[in-house]
């Protein structure tokens, strides 16, 4: 009897250890997932747009200038970084659409997509920073492929710094 006890007891903490440990996987940041495609290639390089969603825009809004003109290209440095295998930033512009991906459910309804011109087969990394200035952001890594791609929503993983 005693030792079916012991055997309760331990069973116990197992099943409490291991839904603790789930339940802090689960809870865990699990990235930002964003829509991206590649297309439109040439002498070397391919074109890589980046699709920015309604609640991107929202969560830390763009700044306002002077008669209502909306800070675009500041908000977009402050909150993507592109840089290659050299860790030299990459510009990025802003597009109000993209043809890349018109048509296709995995991009959904964009605010606008941002565009850059990359060379075929480098390394680059993006970063997503969802707060302008905080050391919280999510990170992708990837090669520039040398065909276009179909738009695929792409895992941001999260990253501290940098």
């Amino acid at each position: 009897m005693r030792g079916i006890i012991i055997l309760a007891v331990l069973l116990g903490v197992l099943v409490t250890g291991g839904y603790t440990f789930l339940q802090h996987q689960m809870m865990r940041d699990q990235g930002r997932l964003i829509p991206v495609a590649f297309g439109v290639v040439g002498n070397g390089t391919i074109e890589m747009h980046v699709a920015i969603s309604d609640t991107m825009t929202l969560r830390d809004p763009p700044q306002v200038a002077s008669r209502g003109r909306i800070l675009w290209k500041e908000w977009v440095e402050g909150h993507f970084v592109l840089r290659d295998d050299s860790d030299n930033r990459v510009a990025m512009r802003r597009l109000g659409t993209s043809a890349l991906m018109m048509n296709s459910n995995a991009a959904g309804s964009p605010k606008f997509c941002l565009a850059a011109t990359l060379k075929q087969g480098a390394d680059y990394t993006l970063d997503y920073i969802p707060k302008s200035g905080a050391s919280k952001r999510y990170r992708y890594a990837f090669t520039a492929p040398s065909e276009p791609q179909d738009v695929w929503r792409l895992n941001f993983e999260p990253v501290e710094g940098d």
